[in-house]
């Protein structure tokens, strides 16, 4: 398992070092917006996921969620001089604990999600002045079918599941989803100029 995790890390750490956006004409890097770097999170996160997903069942996923995508997040952050963060009311990860500006995101989100008009491409912009990070971008995270073996309702989570999930996770909150259900956030803080 150790030896997969490595794996999995090598694999993320290489595949971001070849993912900014290159200008022709001066040949310098272009930044990328709050919204498009929590969109290619987002989508890194969840390729890594299923993968895992197909290659080692749920079981092998959870470790994935568990430790490598803290590691990715941290990672990610970093090459791109932001803070990103997943987020939700209902965490799983303490570290995914939301702050004052995630659960204004997720309010936002909620209330578009309850009334039907949650669209996955809409984006929550706030200014933050006086902040390092004066601009917070948050896009939404639709549950998928994949996701429900580890996030559905508990009485149908595979037993092996639901025991390493309580073993890391003791005060889990991130079940009783179905597909399609708003899960979370996605939020980048960065620095405009």
């Amino acid at each position: 398992m150790k030896n997969l995790f490595v794996v999995v890390f090598a694999f993320l750490i290489i595949s971001l070092t070849g993912c900014e956006k290159q200008n022709p004409n001066q040949g310098e890097v272009l930044k990328k917006t709050g919204t498009e770097l929590a969109v290619e999170y987002r989508q890194s996160l969840m390729g890594v996921l299923v993968s895992e997903l197909q290659k080692n069942g749920p079981a092998g996923a959870v470790n994935v969620c568990a430790d490598t995508a803290q590691s990715f997040t941290k990672a990610f952050g970093e090459k791109y001089g932001v803070e990103i963060k997943r987020s939700s009311y209902k965490f799983r990860n303490s570290e995914n604990t939301p702050d004052e500006n995630d659960l204004e995101a997720l309010d936002f989100f909620s209330n578009l999600f309850l009334t039907g008009k949650l669209n996955p491409d809409t984006v929550f912009v706030k200014d933050l002045p006086g902040k390092e990070f004066n601009r917070y971008t948050a896009i939404p995270v639709m549950l998928r079918n994949e996701c429900i073996v580890c996030h559905g309702e508990p009485a149908d989570i595979d037993p092996k599941v639901r025991n390493i999930l309580s073993k890391r996770y003791p005060d889990d909150l991130a079940t009783g989803f179905k597909a399609g259900d708003f899960r979370g956030i996605i939020s980048v803080k960065e620095s405009i100029k």
